[in-house]
């Protein structure tokens, strides 16, 4: 009910919060340069998705990926598993399958490293197979498609995300490249202030002054 407080902390810093503003200092130039580009989509990955064909990216995306290319800035987040966490040999094996597949059209490196919220504010759309990074970026306005087919399929599935289906922040995208294409076409102007933590942050205070009696 309280939101995500390390999300609240970016969209509204407080000047005595040094660990944010030197977060800031550090990755702002980066998140700058990205929106000075063209439209940016982020591309959250999850691991361990072996229904994935290459592993990381559903061809769809991936085609829709090459085909805007050059209108198109498309950052990628590996998941924190493949970093540092038990599948670091996925994240070993994504540095080649980028190599391969991706260099020149995606970059990985700034939206892996930077903190979620700094690299959310510099995207106007996010995708990904099942990421719960879409619930961060809902909360900060910003609009996602899933691709995993099971989230429409099989009924345990429909209501991971549906609050955030209902308030038109989450929508179940097929994987192929149409499909992708004509979201990002749809939406690409759908980022809006991230109103939610307007109710987030009234629960957050009435909480703490339930604990401070």
């Amino acid at each position: 009910m309280i939101g995500n407080r390390w999300l609240a902390r970016f969209v509204r810093p407080s000047p005595e919060d040094r660990l944010v503003h030197e977060l800031q200092r550090r990755y702002a130039p980066a998140a700058g340069s990205q929106r000075a580009m063209m439209p940016t989509v982020l591309v959250s990955l999850s691991w361990g998705e072996d229904n994935i064909s290459n592993g990381f990216i559903a061809e769809g995306l991936l085609r829709a990926m090459h085909k805007m290319a050059g209108s198109m800035r498309w950052e990628i987040r590996l998941h924190p598993n493949q970093v540092l966490g038990f599948a670091k040999e996925e994240g070993r094996r994504f540095r080649k399958f980028y190599e391969r597949e991706l260099v020149n059209i995606a970059a990985w490196h700034f939206a892996t490293t930077a903190p979620l919220p700094i690299v959310l504010q510099s995207v106007d759309l996010h995708i990904s197979w099942t990421s719960s990074v879409c619930i961060d970026a809902a909360q900060m306005g910003i609009r996602s498609a899933l691709l995993n087919p099971r989230l429409r399929q099989i009924e345990s599935m429909r209501e991971y995300f549906g609050h955030y289906q209902r308030c038109g922040l989450v929508d179940l995208v097929a994987d192929s490249e149409d499909a992708v294409l004509s979201w990002i076409a749809g939406n690409l102007r759908s980022k809006r202030a991230p109103a939610e933590l307007d109710a987030c942050d009234a629960e957050y205070r009435a909480l703490l002054e339930f604990l401070s009696k």
